[in-house]
C-alpha cells in the first residue's frame, strides 16, 4: 500500500495550509533585509501572492527592552495573541517576524480601519509598547520572508508523516519513492547521473500531472520515517532537480503495520 500521493500531490503550490493536527504554528529561519529572522506562520499562514490582491498589509511592531531576544515560549504565546487579535479585528493573520528583541505582527485587511484595534489589543496582551503601520503594496515587503521550496516541503513532510502514523504504521526504515517532473527527456537524462552519485536509486519514467513539466520520473531512497531523515532527502532531491528545471511533485512509501496475533 502506497501512501502520501493524495496529500502531497502538489506540495509546493500556494496557498499552503498546515494541518492543525500536526503543529499549531510553523517556524523557519530567513535572512532578509540584512538581518536574520525567525518567521512564525500560523496554522493558516498565507504564503501566496494572490492573498495580497486588493489587500493592505497591517504591521504591529514590538520591542522588548528588557530581553535580548524572544525565546520559544514567548514566541508561542505571541502567536496565540496574534491569532486572537486577527479574529477580533476581522483581519487575516499572516505571520510574525522575530529578530533579536524585536517582533513584527503582519495581518491582511481590506483597509486600515482595524489597525488601531490590532495595536491596542496586542499592546495590552504583550505588555509592550506597540507601534502600528500599513503597507499598501504589502507583497513586495512580505515576499522577502517567503519560505524556500525546501522549507515548504518539510512542512508538507510533517503532515504526511503524521497521517502515516495515524494509519498505524510501525515506523523505521522504508524505501521512499520521489516522484519528479521535468520539461523534457534530455533534462531527465542529464539529472540521472547526479542522482546516482547522491545515493538515489533510479526508478522508471511515468506520466506527469504538472502543467509545465510533462515528463515524469521516479527515484528511490531508503529513509527513516522521521522528519529529519525524510527532510534531508527532500532537501537533496529539490536541489538536484533545480538545475534541470525539474520539480518534486510528491513522495510516497509502503505502509507497514504491526501484524495481528
Amino acid at each position: 500500500m502506497l501512501f502520501a500521493e493524495r496529500r502531497a500531490q502538489k506540495p509546493l503550490r500556494f496557498p499552503f495550509y498546515m494541518s492543525k493536527q500536526t503543529i499549531k504554528s510553523t517556524e523557519y529561519p530567513r535572512q532578509a533585509l540584512g538581518k536574520e529572522f525567525i518567521v512564525a506562520a500560523g496554522a493558516r499562514g498565507r504564503f501566496d501572492e494572490e492573498a495580497f490582491h486588493g489587500k493592505t498589509l497591517l504591521c504591529i511592531d514590538l520591542t522588548d527592552a528588557k530581553n535580548s531576544e524572544f525565546g520559544d515560549k514567548k514566541r508561542r504565546r505571541f502567536m496565540e495573541i496574534a491569532e486572537k487579535a486577527g479574529k477580533r479585528a476581522g483581519s487575516e493573520f499572516a505571520c510574525c517576524l522575530f529578530c533579536g528583541n524585536e517582533a513584527k505582527f503582519l495581518f491582511l485587511a481590506e483597509n486600515t480601519l482595524s489597525l488601531e484595534m490590532l495595536r491596542a489589543f496586542i499592546g495590552s496582551r504583550t505588555k509592550l509598547k506597540a507601534v502600528s503601520s500599513a503597507v499598501t503594496d504589502g507583497y513586495e515587503f512580505y515576499k522577502n520572508f517567503l519560505p524556500t521550496a525546501e522549507q515548504l516541503q518539510r512542512f508538507n513532510n510533517e503532515e504526511i508523516l503524521f497521517d502515516i502514523r495515524a494509519l498505524g504504521d510501525i515506523g523505521g526504515q522504508r524505501r521512499v519513492n520521489f516522484h519528479l517532473a521535468f520539461r523534457s527527456e534530455p533534462d531527465t537524462a542529464d539529472f540521472a547521473p547526479n542522482a546516482l552519485r547522491e545515493g538515489f536509486a533510479l526508478g522508471s519514467a511515468e506520466e506527469s500531472s504538472d502543467d509545465d513539466c510533462s515528463v515524469g520520473f521516479v527515484v528511490h531512497r531508503i529513509c527513516e520515517l522521521t522528519p529529519d531523515s525524510v527532510g534531508a532527502a527532500t532537501d537533496k532531491v529539490i536541489a538536484l532537480v533545480a538545475p534541470y528545471g525539474g520539480k518534486l511533485l510528491y513522495w510516497d512509501c509502503p505502509i507497514q503495520k504491526r501484524l495481528k496475533k
